[in-house]
């Protein structure tokens, strides 16, 4: 192995430690000392590839979004000209993918999840910026949907019940699994699971809209 080969592979060494040491102690108890030593690298690796612990922690963010939208991008390889309830549906799978399925480093889900409850004051420029700019699309598609007549409220919550439903099965997945064990979250019961909310969601968006001129509202 050659010296930059090497290095590289110090640098994602340190990167996966990191990930789970942040996800299970969070960023303020998480210490330089336990990274490097879960990395098998020496005391003064952090400094040199990240400058500090807060630089190694924006980079790990940094690689989790990165990872997670190119592994599960927001339409699933959908085209922009595809039909919208058919992009809903690629939309919802792909969050769900991203949230609960198997494809992901286990530590990906748990700091997100940590960072949602309890955001640290260094993250808002990576997972704010992911967050808000993945709200917006999915906005512009409930808008789509709805119609130009649809108001800002209507969108807005329309949105939020979408949020709701998908995140519900990561936040509260430990309870689903006591409560329906044969839910195990794999592909295909992602697909059942994005199926659902997209035909729920669809309904909900019939009834909500009230008289807007509603596109798009067919079959998926």
């Amino acid at each position: 192995m050659n010296t930059n080969s090497a290095i590289q592979e110090t640098r994602q060494k340190l990167l996966d430690a990191a990930g789970e040491i942040f996800a299970e102690q969070g960023f303020h108890r998480a210490t330089t000392r336990d990274i490097c030593n879960r990395a098998g690298a020496n005391a003064a690796a952090i400094n040199y590839h990240f400058r500090d612990k807060e630089g190694l922690y924006l980079e790990v963010l940094k690689h989790l979004v990165r990872v997670a939208f190119e592994k599960y991008p927001p339409l699933g390889g959908l085209p922009p000209e595809a039909p919208a309830p058919q992009r809903l549906r690629a939309f919802i799978r792909s969050w769900l993918l991203r949230l609960v399925g198997h494809g992901m480093a286990s530590w990906h889900g748990q700091l997100v999840a940590r960072e949602m409850a309890e955001p640290s004051s260094v993250s808002n420029a990576v997972i704010g910026k992911a967050v808000s700019d993945h709200a917006q699309k999915l906005r512009d598609l409930v808008r789509e949907i709805l119609g130009t007549d649809a108001t800002d409220e209507l969108v807005r919550d329309a949105t939020y019940s979408i949020a709701g439903q998908c995140l519900f099965y990561f936040h509260g997945r430990q309870m689903i699994r006591r409560m329906s064990p044969e839910l195990k979250f794999s592909d295909e019961d992602i697909e059942h699971l994005a199926n659902h909310i997209a035909r729920f969601t669809l309904g909900g968006l019939r009834a909500g809209a009230k008289g807007h001129a509603a596109r798009g509202l067919g079959n998926f």
